[in-house]
């Protein structure tokens, strides 16, 4: 196995756990909203929380890695997960609905390590089974997950996790037997502080009012946890000035890294547009609940397609390319479903969208990476990124739903903040530096 691909595994093992997640979450969102008596800004936090504690345990799962046996780590993960999804399955109320989603997201980020340390050192034709299984598992969920809920209702989705742990249990059997990790340990005391700041700004998003303007953040029941979330910034920076290896904050010579740390977040609040398909397209087609599982579906499916152009692209132009390519066709994408009544083009739409996201998603950000960081940190530096993807999805979440709050998911303005940030993205990408392209490594 290459280099490189073993320092991207974690990266995008941890990318199609997020996106498995979403894809049946998100069929949910309006049937929590009528169920629990909340708004869908609130409804929302059941992703934006799995995003939020991933992106705070994924180092620790990592670190931990190092120091016990990855058979151990990967049977707790699985059976927090199992716990949480059943916790998900009876719980009478919002709050331990959120409990079972924070246990769900602390095995998912243990899953992650173990998987791809297991993956690095397995054959090619078990690489590429798992990877096709794993496409074929994200068209499928949000099929799944929206067949669920209008037959038996949304417990029954948490209930299916179950035979997913086990699939998942089934798939480690057959991997290598894991070595012993040389890789660097994770020091990762500061992301107790990006936990928390992380926390603090969503709630005060989420308690914005949604027809108010910005100056809603300085409304007393607002402000105050805009002060919390920047205060804590500060010891998270005096942590990592004390550490040898920080995490989020480079040394002089690797600031550059402050940029694709920019990249990751801004990747991530885009690729959170998915999560409202399904509540924008159910109340076009009212009769058919499981239209919004399909047309999420369909955008999985063209997420999947793009994924050798992404490969393709790198290879030719490198990886701030397929950056670009994908931003642009998210952004052409976003702003074609939030002006166009036009029903001929919500599927094409929708392909383009997924194109779009496929593209962001399987784009080779460890290429950025070297040459920023010394190499035995580049696995870190995809940890960092991991963590500001996720971190960018749950407030970019909060902030999407935000503008549809109280207007039965009438999504244009949504949808236009996704399509204003896609072309930051685009612009931020052409004006990172170039990589080297595989054929200029030849």
């Amino acid at each position: 196995m290459s280099r490189s691909r073993g320092h991207a595994e974690p990266f995008v093992i941890a990318i199609f756990v997020i996106a498995l997640d979403i894809a049946l979450m998100a069929p949910l969102l309006r049937t929590l909203s009528g169920d629990f008596g909340i708004t869908h800004r609130w409804s929302a936090w059941v992703i934006a929380l799995y995003l939020a504690v991933f992106s705070f345990a994924l180092p620790f799962a990592e670190s931990w890695m190092r120091s016990i046996d990855s058979r151990r780590l990967f049977s707790v993960s699985l059976q927090l997960l199992a716990i949480g999804s059943v916790v998900g399955a009876v719980a009478p109320a919002w709050l331990l609905l959120l409990v079972g989603r924070t246990l769900q997201a602390l095995g998912a980020s243990g899953v992650v390590p173990v998987m791809s340390q297991g993956l690095r050192q397995s054959r090619r034709p078990m690489l590429v089974r798992t990877g096709g299984l794993l496409s074929v598992l994200l068209i499928a969920a949000p099929l799944l997950s929206a067949f669920l809920n209008r037959q038996l209702g949304w417990r029954w989705v948490f209930a299916a996790f179950l035979p997913l742990i086990l699939l998942l249990f089934l798939i480690a059997r057959r991997l290598p037997a894991p070595s012993p990790s040389r890789l660097q340990r994770l020091e990762s005391g500061s992301t107790f502080f990006f936990l928390g700041s992380l926390l603090f700004a969503m709630i005060a998003v989420t308690r914005m009012e949604p027809l108010a303007g910005w100056e809603e953040m300085l409304h007393p029941e607002v402000f105050p946890y805009w002060i919390l979330s920047v205060g804590l910034i500060v010891p998270l920076i005096m942590v990592e000035k004390r550490v040898d290896h920080p995490l989020f904050i480079p040394r002089a010579a690797n600031r550059s890294f402050i940029f694709v740390q920019m990249m990751a977040a801004i990747s991530g609040m885009c690729l959170m547009v998915p999560v409202i398909i399904p509540g924008w397209i159910t109340p076009l087609f009212p009769d058919t609940l499981e239209m919004g599982g399909i047309g999420l579906a369909a955008v999985a499916a063209a997420v999947g397609g793009s994924i050798p152009l992404a490969g393709w692209i790198a290879g030719r132009w490198g990886s701030r390319m397929v950056l670009a390519a994908g931003f642009f066709t998210l952004s052409l994408a976003s702003f074609i479903l939030g002006v166009s009544k036009n029903f001929a083009l919500l599927f094409p739409a929708l392909l383009l969208l997924g194109g779009g996201i496929g593209l962001i998603m399987s784009a080779p950000l460890h290429d950025l990476l070297f040459g920023r960081l010394p190499l035995r940190r580049v696995r870190t530096g995809l940890v960092v990124l991991g963590m500001f993807r996720a971190a960018g999805g749950a407030l970019g979440l909060l902030l999407i739903t935000r503008l549809i709050d109280e207007r039965n998911f009438q999504a244009g303005e949504a949808l236009m903040l996704v399509t204003a940030a896609s072309l930051a993205g685009y612009f931020l990408a052409l004006l990172l530096p170039g990589c080297r392209t595989d054929r200029e490594r030849r």
